[in-house]
């Protein structure tokens, strides 16, 4: 693994002057550096669960591989333990996507709308709580 300036863990893969190698990364990035300024977690909250991520048995040996998808997941377990999202509707959500990729034409832009089983809400009919913080986006 590379380390930065600060002594940081980065990519290997990573340019200085691009910093992502795929558009998902950016996106991620984004969305967690928005999701502590709108104080669904702290930066200590961030860097105690990206930590762990990071030092997991499964992670990439020392090449930094994965450190994208170990950022991906450590939001993700963040979110839960919040109580932002659960694991059932990130598994749910991540399936309509899916499921609307598949439907997406190629080259055209991936849209929910597209998930051939719908864009219904869950059974409860109430909107989930990342539902709700995501109007924030």
């Amino acid at each position: 693994m590379i380390r930065s300036e600060s002594n940081q863990p980065r990519p290997a893969t990573v340019e200085p002057d691009r910093p992502f190698s795929e558009p998902w990364q950016a996106a991620v990035f984004a969305l967690t550096v928005h999701l502590n300024e709108v104080g669904v977690f702290t930066w200590t909250e961030w860097a105690e669960v990206f930590g762990r991520q990071l030092r997991h048995p499964d992670a990439a040996d020392d090449d930094g591989s994965d450190y994208y998808h170990r950022w991906s997941a450590a939001l993700e377990r963040l979110l839960e333990q919040k109580g932002v999202m659960s694991t059932e509707a990130l598994d749910m959500t991540a399936a309509a996507w899916e499921r609307a990729a598949n439907a997406t034409p190629h080259g055209q832009p991936i849209d929910l709308a597209n998930d051939p089983l719908g864009n219904d809400e869950p059974a409860t009919g109430r909107r989930s709580r990342v539902q709700r913080r995501t109007d924030l986006l």
